[in-house]
C-alpha cells in the first residue's frame, strides 16, 4: 500500500522501506498472537512527516485502508529509532488489542463549560489517560519497558501542550516503566492515580 491523500504520503510499513524495523514488528505480532490467537495486530503505516513525533492507534470508518491501523510518522521513527519505534507501535497495539476507544476526540476537552461540563471533562481525561496507562502496561509485555521509558524521554524533549492536556504526564509514565513490577503486573491490577 502507497497511497497519497490530501498531499499526505502514506506507505504500509514493509521490508523495503524499513527492513529492520519491519522484522522486529513481524517478531512482535508472532508475540501478540501467542496471547490473542483470534485477533491479529492490524497494519502498521507510515505518514510521511518529518516534522511530527505520533503514533496513533486508528479504528473505524474514516479510515483510508482497513478499519483498524496503526499509523506512525517518519518523524516519529527518526527521532526515536527502531528499538523506541518499536515501542511505540506496541502501545498502539496495546490500544488495538484491549479494544480501546480510538474514536474519542480530545478536542471536546477545549470545548466551553457550556458545552462540555468540567465533570464530563474530568471523565474523558481520566478514560483517555488510564487508557494510555493500559497501553503502556501491554506494550511492556512485548517490549524492554526501559526502552519504552527512553523512548518516552525523547518525545518528552518537543512535547506539545495539547499531548500534555490528554497524556498522563511523561514523568509519571517513565517512572511506571522503570519500575520492574510493571512486566508482573496483571493489566486489570494496574493502578493510575489521576493528576
Amino acid at each position: 500500500i502507497n497511497a497519497t491523500t490530501g498531499g499526505i504520503q502514506v506507505e504500509q510499513l514493509s521490508e523495503k522501506n524499513y527492513p529492520e524495523l519491519f522484522q522486529k514488528v513481524e517478531a512482535l505480532r508472532a508475540n501478540i498472537l501467542k496471547n490473542f490467537p483470534n485477533d491479529p495486530t492490524p497494519p502498521v503505516l507510515i505518514i510521511k512527516d518529518e516534522g511530527v513525533f505520533a503514533g496513533y492507534a486508528k479504528q473505524g470508518r474514516e479510515s483510508a485502508v482497513t478499519t483498524e491501523q496503526v499509523l506512525i510518522t517518519t518523524g516519529l521513527i527518526d527521532k526515536m529509532g527502531v528499538d523506541g519505534t518499536l515501542s511505540a507501535i506496541a502501545h498502539e497495539f496495546g490500544h488495538d488489542m484491549l479494544n480501546h476507544d480510538t474514536s474519542v476526540n480530545p478536542s471536546q476537552l477545549l470545548l466551553p463549560p457550556a458545552i462540555f461540563s468540567d465533570e464530563a471533562r474530568e471523565n474523558l481525561l481520566n478514560h483517555i489517560r488510564s487508557s494510555e496507562c493500559e497501553a503502556d502496561h501491554f506494550a511492556a509485555q512485548y517490549v524492554d519497558p526501559k526502552v519504552s521509558a527512553e523512548a518516552l524521554s525523547k518525545l518528552n524533549e518537543g512535547i506539545v501542550s495539547e499531548y500534555e492536556r490528554t497524556h498522563p504526564p511523561i514523568t509519571e509514565r517513565i517512572m511506571a516503566l522503570n519500575n520492574a513490577e510493571i512486566v508482573n503486573t496483571p493489566i486489570d491490577k494496574v493502578q493510575f492515580t489521576p493528576q
